[in-house]
C-alpha cells in the first residue's frame, strides 16, 4: 500500500531528531491522546523502503504530550527511505488516528 506522508524530511545518517505531529485536528471533543504502553495502541512505528519493522533501533523514545505524539528518532548509519507510522488512540472513544512522515537518509556528496 502506498501511503501519502504528512511529513518529508531529509536526515544524514546518524542523525537524532525529534518530531511531534500535532492530532489536534482529529482529537473528538472532551478527549485526549491515550498514553504509550500497556494495552494502548498509541505508539509509532519505523518501517524500511522493504517494509521492515526497525522501531527497535530508530525509536528511541515515544510519549503524548497534550495533543501530540512525541517521539526521538535516530537514523541509520547507511542510506535509505523510512516510513514513520505515529498512531494516536482515543482514551474515551478508542477511535484511532495515523500521521506519517517518510524520512530519506542519504550521505552529503561533495560539490
Amino acid at each position: 500500500m502506498k501511503i501519502f506522508p504528512d511529513y518529508l524530511d531529509d536526515k544524514k545518517p546518524g542523525e537524532e531528531f525529534n518530531k511531534a505531529p500535532d492530532f489536534v485536528d482529529e482529537i473528538p471533543t472532551s478527549d485526549s491522546i491515550r498514553a504509550v504502553g500497556g494495552a494502548s495502541l498509541t505508539t509509532v512505528v519505523a518501517e524500511d523502503q522493504d517494509g521492515t519493522d526497525v522501531s527497535s533501533s530508530m525509536v528511541l523514545s515515544k510519549a503524548v504530550s497534550g495533543t501530540t505524539l512525541k517521539a526521538h528518532l535516530k537514523m541509520p548509519s547507511g542510506e535509505n527511505t523510512y516510513l514513520v507510522t505515529y498512531t494516536a488512540q482515543m482514551s474515551n472513544s478508542a477511535e484511532v488516528f495515523k500521521k506519517y512522515q517518510r524520512i530519506n537518509v542519504r550521505i552529503p556528496k561533495a560539490i
